[in-house]
Parts: structure tokens; sequence; C-alpha cells
């Protein structure tokens, strides 16, 4: 049983080196969000966040962002637009050239992933 467990967990290392995945999707907040690509684009978000320590505000240029999500610039633009709107994230261009940066608004995402059930979503 130990060695089919190392195998399985050998496997999944190879499978996530190959597909590049690197962070966690939470079908919960897309289904509570009733969009795929902002529940998508929140998870890839959330995980960023956990990784980058250093700063509040997340760089994220489209073409990285579809790299990891498979999101084109419009289904993106469309997912940040269902996120601002819920005051889920905040949003700012900054830098030369001038690139997307992303802040998770914590009170309100603790409060969504919390009780999503109880929020009531904007489209």
């Amino acid at each position: 049983m130990t060695t089919l467990k190392n195998n399985l967990s050998a496997k999944s290392d190879e499978l996530i080196k190959i597909t590049k995945i690197k962070y966690q999707y939470y079908p919960e907040i897309s289904n509570t969000l009733g969009s795929v690509n902002a529940g998508l684009l929140l998870s890839y978000l959330i995980d960023a966040r956990i990784e980058n320590a250093e700063g509040v505000w997340l760089s994220n240029k489209v073409d990285a962002v579809r790299e990891k999500t498979g999101l084109s610039r419009v289904q993106q633009k469309t997912a940040i637009r269902v996120l601002l709107k819920n005051d889920l994230i905040e949003s700012k261009r900054a830098g030369l050239p001038s690139t997307r940066h992303f802040k998770l608004n914590a009170k309100v995402l603790t409060d969504f992933l919390r009780t999503p059930s109880e929020t009531e979503i904007k489209l």
C-alpha cells in the first residue's frame, strides 16, 4: 500500500511539472459567483497572494494569467469585472510599461469564503 501511495505521489508531482499547474482551484467560489472564469481567476489570485508574501499588490500581465489559467484577455476582463463589482479585489495599473496590479480585499473575501450562501452576488 505504501508503494502505491509513493507511486501515485510521484505521478502527481510529474503531472504538475508537465501541466504547470501551480495553484488550487476552488469550485465553491465559482458556484457562488455564478462564473467559472471569475472563480478561476480569484482562485489563482488567492494562491498567488499566498506565495507572494512580499507585497499586497500582485502584478499580473494578461499573457501570464492566460498561461496559468487558460483565460483569454476577454475572459479575464469579464472575470475582473465580476470580482470588482463584488469588492473581492481592487485593481490598478502601474509601472512602465503599464501592467495590471490586483489586491485582494481581505475582509470582504474572508466574509465571502466563510458564508458564501449568504453573500449577495452582483453580476
